[in-house]
């Protein structure tokens, strides 16, 4: 510690940070007076007071005082010391200190030359000179340092924010020869890449204003209309005619707007308006076009239903119930729990044939059979192990053969509920009704961008009719998944957009999470497609312990017009502890809920994987205090107002709480990095009305049906609420089609398989998915792409892969059979050995 005492003149210097108070004074025969008794309530001790006539200063530690005299008239001065500012010394080399020097010269000669291209009519002579300026320094820069984005300059210049402009001037390349990637001058060292913004906008017609008014503004503004096309609100309005509609209140929406979205609502006030005289108007012209545009009712025929299907009501299965187990009338009781999306059955008779045996099997009787059944539970009957020793404790399997006869049974039941409803025309038109009402009420919007503009973007660079589009739906709703295939320009979209909400006021701060490996890549496209943009980007050493406060408070403290952290180090900033502890308790109270559910129905594995679950969130909450995340300033303390996230399949493993027990196609992997993105996501939704989340991939569903339900649950949760398909099951029971498939086993034999195989009620679950998914496909971008050709290429097995493979199979039957104990040989290990 005295060593560092010595020497920490040497690392840093201090810079004391005061707060100021100043007051007046009068000095008498050495004595200070103020009139309003201000200086007297400082209390200073005679003594005192005469080293400050005496020496006009006093020092008190971490306050001092300073008595001066301007114009006759005594001031007393009072500092406080409020903080310190550290500034920290770097041992450069002076070669070092040479190439920051030219680097930020350099830097300097860019900025000089982008910004005289803003300019509508800018003077080429200068333009030309600076550029040819930009080229000597840059070559004579190269010649004598290397590259400006090397390893080693940019170790040198990356804390600077403007480093990553100035990597932007060089480009990769492929060597016709060597085939290796080399470094060359980018487009701004031989024309400009700045488009001038016009200093007048033009505008000849109310529809000209209109797109103006959406450009600018980001909405119908009739004041900025006005401004722009010289006419009055009332004659904009009435040159508009059809392309607006009243609302009411005084507030207007264009034509795409309110002929889309829930059409079924608003006609429903439309007619309300109408019939009550609201307003003294006539909306007959706004009932006209919405009835024109409500979709036709589904019929039973096009309807994916089921016994079990949310929608459906229980009045409707208790009246079946009644018919199909022998019941008299209100003899079944239907019980429903919104908490854990869960049915119980009663019977009032149980002893009828059809409850005992026509749908029963040993003790699992018809009125369990209906309750697994609404419940979407796996159909299973156990038994005792035969082969389970005497004194062993009790041990249970599956019953092959009753449980292949309650299956058939349970198909049997779901038939006859089918049947039941094709007779009863009454049943059928409930049923259509509720879903009608229910799901099929909405007109996807179409979003029109052919209008906007964005400043800034570099002259070499033009937005595609399907980027401008994108860009409108983003501007508008604050939030979408750019599902777009790969080279389609979604970082150019994703871009532009958020620099448009910026510009239009509406967002201060946005934040792109990005693939560690990417992140690089990301911020010259950045400087690319918007050279005078300010970025901050993370990189590994900001989050070092020694850099990540100071890191955080740039983000927290600065004007950034993109910051940019990679999908590693979002991670470490952490949301408060104590949403962290609320979040982790109700993922534990979920887990509790699961497995009483679980108990109930007899689903071992489901119990043993969402116990393992439970202990895990048990875990995290006890070492939430030790875990390494940023506790200097919370996510939330950092003002970001919208998250885009690149690359967002990365964060698909979050599975849902659910009942339907082993299911393929639904994953019950959990990662800490979706339920941190989680916690982010339903943090923002809560802070800005479900709104400012922005996912971005080309594979918004790439192994599992379930991943739309996540992506919905990340992007949407208010549209699955609103459809009341928030829970997975519910999800599932309107969506979803589970069947029993014979699959090979990893003996090689065929199982019967319990899978989520594909969807239902496609249109209305397409419709609430496109509220939030804006989805362009190769088919719809004509993308160009290589052709491909495939060549097959033979090979036969060896003797001894053959031997190798034969030993698998035979330790995949033991252990399927039980004749070897989990910790002998288990399914996880043979798979191993499969795939090495």
């Amino acid at each position: 510690m005295t060593r560092y005492t010595k020497n920490k003149a040497q690392i840093y210097d201090e810079t004391p940070n005061y707060q100021f108070k100043q007051v007046k004074v009068d000095v008498i025969e050495g004595e200070i007076y103020s009139d309003d008794g201000a200086f007297e309530a400082l209390g200073l001790s005679d003594t005192e007071r005469a080293t400050l006539v005496q020496e006009g200063t006093l020092n008190q530690g971490e306050t001092q005082y300073e008595l001066g005299q301007t114009n006759a008239q005594w001031f007393l001065t009072q500092k406080v010391k409020e903080s310190t500012t550290y500034t920290y010394h770097v041992n450069y080399s002076a070669k070092e200190v040479q190439a920051m020097s030219a680097m930020i010269e350099l830097r300097k000669t860019l900025q000089a030359l982008l910004a005289i291209q803003h300019e509508e009519d800018y003077d080429v002579a200068a333009y030309e000179e600076l550029r040819q300026s930009l080229n000597t320094q840059y070559d004579s820069f190269v010649k004598k340092y290397g590259h400006v984005s090397s390893r080693a300059n940019s170790l040198l210049m990356r804390q600077d924010d403007y480093y990553q402009l100035l990597a932007s001037i060089e480009v990769d390349v492929e060597d016709e020869k060597t085939k290796r990637l080399m470094k060359v001058k980018g487009t701004v060292f031989f024309e400009p890449t700045i488009q001038s913004q016009p200093k007048k906008i033009e505008v000849k017609t109310a529809e000209d204003a209109l797109l103006a008014s959406l450009n600018h503004k980001g909405r119908l503004d009739f004041d900025y209309m006005a401004a722009v096309y010289s006419q009055s609100k009332a004659d904009i309005i009435k040159e508009l005619g059809d392309k607006l509609f009243y609302v009411g209140e005084g507030r207007y929406a264009t034509r795409e707007d309110y002929l889309s979205g829930d059409v079924k609502t608003k006609l429903a006030e439309a007619k309300t308006k109408q019939e009550f005289g609201v307003e003294d108007r006539d909306w007959s012209a706004n009932i006209v076009a919405l009835e024109a545009v409500i979709p036709k009712d589904i019929t039973i025929s096009e309807l994916n239903y089921k016994f079990g299907t949310r929608f459906i009501p229980m009045a409707l299965y208790a009246a079946f119930l009644e018919v199909a187990l022998g019941q008299k009338p209100d003899g079944v009781t239907i019980e429903y729990d919104k908490l854990t999306d869960s049915y119980a059955v009663h019977v009032a008779n149980q002893g009828t044939d059809a409850n005992e045996h026509q749908y029963g099997v040993g003790r699992y009787d018809g009125e369990q059979l209906a309750q697994s059944l609404l419940n979407q539970r796996p159909l299973e009957i156990k038994k005792l192990d035969p082969n389970n020793p005497p004194q062993a404790k009790p041990k249970y399997i599956v019953d092959e053969v009753a449980t292949a006869e309650l299956q058939a049974k349970g198909e049997q039941f779901e038939a006859a509920f089918k049947e039941w409803v094709l007779k009863n025309p009454e049943m059928q038109e409930e049923i259509v009704s509720i879903y009608n009402e229910k799901m099929n009420r909405v007109v996807p919007k179409k979003y029109d961008g052919s209008h906007l503009t964005v400043q800034g973007l570099a002259k070499q660079f033009t937005l595609r009719p399907h980027q401008k589009n994108a860009m409108m739906r983003i501007i508008q709703e604050q939030r979408a998944g750019l599902f777009h295939e790969v080279g389609s320009g979604k970082t150019l979209t994703m871009l532009a957009a958020n620099l448009k909400l910026k510009e239009l006021g509406v967002i201060q701060k946005p934040l792109f999470v990005i693939p560690k490996p990417l992140i690089d890549q990301f911020g010259r496209e950045i400087y690319r497609y918007f050279p005078e943009s300010k970025v901050l980007i993370a990189h590994s050493e900001d989050f070092s312990k020694d850099n990540r406060k100071r890191f955080i408070s740039r983000i927290a403290t600065g004007n950034y017009d993109f910051i940019v952290v990679a999908d590693s180090q979002f991670g470490k900033i952490g949301m408060s502890k104590a949403y962290q502890e609320r979040y982790i308790e109700d993922e534990i109270d979920k887990a509790e809920r699961q497995m009483r559910l679980a108990k109930l129905s007899g689903q071992r594995h489901t119990v043993k994987k969402v116990e393992q679950y439970r202990k895990s969130c048990q875990e995290r909450l006890e070492k939430l205090q030790k875990r390494d995340i940023d506790t200097f300033i919370d996510f939330e303390e950092l003002g970001i107002d919208i998250l885009n996230v690149d690359e967002a399949q990365g964060y698909k493993n979050l599975a849902p709480e659910t009942q339907l027990g082993q299911v393929k196609g639904i994953s019950d992997a959990r990662s800490q990095k979706a339920m941190d993105m989680d916690q982010k996501t339903q943090y923002l939704h809560a802070q800005y009305d479900n709104k400012r989340v922005l996912f971005s991939t080309g594979t918004p569903i790439s192994n599992s049906v379930v991943e739309l339900y996540t992506m919905m649950k990340y992007l949407a949760p208010d549209v699955l609420q609103q459809y009341d398909v928030w829970s997975f099951d519910s999800w599932v029971s309107t969506f979803g089609i589970i069947e029993d498939v014979f699959e090979l086993n990893v003996a090689g034999n065929y199982k019967t398989k319990r899978r989520f195989t594909k969807f239902g009620n496609m249109p209305e679950l397409r419709n609430m998915f496109l509220e939030v998914a804006d989805i362009q496909t190769s088919e719809d971008l004509d993308l160009p792409v290589p052709k491909a050709k495939t060549v097959v290429h033979e090979s036969h097995t060896t003797p001894e892969q053959v031997k190798y493979i034969e030993g698998l199979v035979a330790r995949a039957e033991a252990i399927e059979a039980r004749l070897v104990k989990p910790f002998e040989d288990n399914m996880r290990t043979t798979r191993f050995a499969i795939s090495a």
